[in-house]
This record gives C-alpha cells, structure tokens and sequence, in this order.
C-alpha cells in the first residue's frame, strides 16, 4: 500500500528505455534539459518548470536493532518539493546543497539510528547532516532520505548523470502526447509512464 501510495495522478516517471527500475535507469543532464522544456510539463510563476531530476542510490543503516538494512537514499533539487506535492516538512527544514545535509522519512525514525534532526548519519563515504524530518502522506518516501543531488552524485562516484526525472503536467495536459515524444525525440529517447502506473507495478 506504501508503495501503491507513491505515486501521484499528474506526475510523469521518465527512466532510461532499457531500465526497470529507478535504481537501474541513467539519463545525461542534455537529456534532461532537453525533457524539461516540453509542452505539457507545469511551470511556477517564475516560469520554470515542474521537472525534478533525481538519483537514488542503497546504502546500509543501522537499525535501532542492531541489523544493517539497505536504505535508499534519493539525490534530488529543491523542486522536487513542487513535484512530490504530498512531501511536507514537520521538523526542521530543506537541506542545504553541497554541505551533505540531509532531510529523514518519518517511518525511519525511531527504526534507525541517527535519523533525528540534529543527528549525524554515516553512510557512503562520509557523514551527513539531520535537518529535516519528512511526511509523505503514508507512501514509501517516507522510508527513505533525501539529500542534494550533487552531494549524492560524488559519494557514489556516478560522475554528471541523473537516474530518474519526475514531470509534473499542468492541468489537462494529454500525457499520452507527452510520452511519445519523450520516446520519439532522439535527443531525449527516453520511456516515460504515469507515476501511479509505475508504482502499480
């Protein structure tokens, strides 16, 4: 049900055309600037659009039992917040880029340890940051901890490339148009599906 709960109506999953899976899936940031200008994606009054790149990768917590458990940790900017719309903050704030801050999923709390705000978390090649607590309305981001993308991308060592994009489409979009194109175009040659239908699966 957590799972089934991730997905939101209106958001867009983009993956690379051979992955299965978020975790599996790569794209180029040329890809992605590319992806997030097309019609149909929502921008805020400032004109940039909905698009939120990200980069989850597993590490291992310690949980409050003793056991380590593999955790995902999702690379992401600072709209993913308009993106995942059902993300609220209830301790704390936003992390900051490039100073390995991180923000916790409730349901990790009181499970692992470290994850309190205020805490210090060690994983990967370093130590992070606690400066935030997070609701996602019930789903499986709240099992998860969310840091700066840059952060992520040099503790995994996965050099300039993004694993996932999220589209938020504005009101009466045909997503089915903008899934073709995503396909269609050759600078971009990537498989998109609505959110609630990927985690469906």
């Amino acid at each position: 049900a957590s799972i089934t709960e991730a997905g939101s109506p209106d958001n867009l999953i983009v993956l690379h055309d051979a992955a299965t899976t978020e975790t599996y899936s790569n794209m180029t940031l040329d890809q992605f600037d590319t992806l997030k200008f097309l019609p149909g994606i929502k921008h805020d009054s400032d004109g940039q659009p909905y698009a939120s790149p990200e980069l989850p990768v597993q590490v291992l917590l310690e949980s409050m039992q003793g056991g380590r458990d593999n955790i995902v940790i999702r690379g992401v900017l600072p709209v993913a917040q308009k993106v995942h719309d059902k993300l609220h903050i209830v301790e704390g704030r936003m992390f900051n880029p490039s100073v390995r801050e991180v923000m916790v999923g409730k349901g990790l709390h009181g499970r692992y340890k470290n994850c309190s705000v205020g805490s210090t978390l060690h994983f990967g090649r370093g130590d992070w940051k606690v400066v935030g607590l997070f609701d996602a309305g019930g789903s499986s981001f709240e099992s998860e901890v969310w840091a700066d993308i840059h952060d992520v991308q040099a503790d995994s060592q996965r050099g300039a490339y993004y694993a996932i994009a999220r589209l938020k489409l504005q009101p009466g979009a045909d997503d089915q148009t903008l899934i073709r194109r995503i396909a269609d175009d050759p600078r971009i040659n990537l498989q998109a599906e609505p959110e609630s239908q990927y985690y469906k699966d």
